[in-house]
Order: structure tokens, then C-alpha cells, then sequence
């Protein structure tokens, strides 16, 4: 129980002062197929960041042992792509939030 208070205690601390643009375009990198040095560093960082997140799997969001890590990204890019509207938020909410909604946790 502490290491999960000790995570969204964290999470908590840190949404407010980051805002997700950049981390917008670090998805658009992501996504394509020109790849400039910026690109690569962009995507580098977006892959990076969701995978460091994935330490909140099974406290937060609960995937399956069969879910690949370039689903997470996917699914996360899509949300990114539909929703403009949530860009100025967080990059923490830009991730975790359809993370939970594709992979909930069993109360």
C-alpha cells in the first residue's frame, strides 16, 4: 500500500508543472516515416517516457502479459491524435488516462 500512495503521491507533485505539448510532438516523431535527428530523439523521449510509466502497471492501469509495449504506445498516440483539446494538460494525464481506459483495474 505505501509504494502505491508513494507513486500517485509522485504522479500527483510533478502533473501541474508539466505541460504536454512537447510531449505532442515527441508523439507526432513517433508516428513517422522521414525521420530527421530531432525525430529520433523525439521518439526516443515518447518511448522512454511511456515505458517509465509502465511501472505504475497494475496500480494504476492493468494490462495483460500478452500486451506488447508498442500497443501502449498506439493507444496512447490515438489519444493524443483525437483529443487536441488535452494538449495544454499534463503529459502524465496524456498517457495514464487512456492507458486506464483501455486496460482498467479489477476492483
Amino acid at each position: 500500500m505505501k509504494n502505491i500512495l508513494f507513486k500517485i503521491t509522485l504522479l500527483i507533485s510533478t502533473i501541474n508543472n508539466l505541460v504536454a505539448y512537447d510531449f505532442v510532438e515527441c508523439s507526432v516523431s513517433y508516428e513517422k516515416e522521414q525521420k530527421t535527428e530531432l525525430d529520433y530523439i523525439n521518439r526516443a523521449y515518447y518511448i522512454g517516457f511511456i515505458d517509465g510509466l509502465n511501472g505504475f502497471n497494475g496500480d494504476l492501469y492493468c494490462t495483460t502479459d500478452n500486451v506488447k509495449m508498442g500497443q501502449l504506445y498506439a493507444i496512447v498516440r490515438k489519444y493524443i491524435k483525437n483529443n487536441p483539446e488535452k494538449w495544454n494538460e499534463g503529459k502524465y494525464l496524456l498517457v495514464l488516462k487512456p492507458l486506464r481506459e483501455a486496460f482498467p483495474c479489477k476492483k
